[in-house]
């Protein structure tokens, strides 16, 4: 359990550590599953802030590092409205997949 917490904690992981996580995450019990994911949005929209803090106006930075850090916040945003979608589903007792 813990190293499934700090895999989906991390706004870092890579994909397949972090697919492999969200596989794994329908072995718990729905309102635990829930619970992450909504942690894991919240930690996600930290390290947004965080990056546009550190880098300010992306406008003024040079084209490389606009480029990277414009791609890592629309990557975050995605994520951000994926976790969304996901809370949703799970939030509706209709939807029934074979969660544990």
């Amino acid at each position: 359990m813990e190293l499934l917490r700090s895999v989906l904690l991390d706004v870092q992981a890579n994909d397949a550590a972090l697919e492999t996580a969200l596989v794994l995450l329908g072995q718990l019990r729905r309102d635990r599953a829930v619970e992450l994911l909504r942690e894991r949005a919240s930690k996600l929209a930290a390290h947004e802030r965080r990056l546009t803090r550190l880098f300010g106006d992306m406008h003024t930075r040079a084209g490389g590092a606009y480029l990277m850090v414009l791609h890592t916040l629309h990557r975050l945003r995605g994520e951000r409205r994926y976790l969304s979608d996901t809370l949703d589903l799970l939030l509706n007792r209709r939807w029934q997949p074979q969660w544990a």
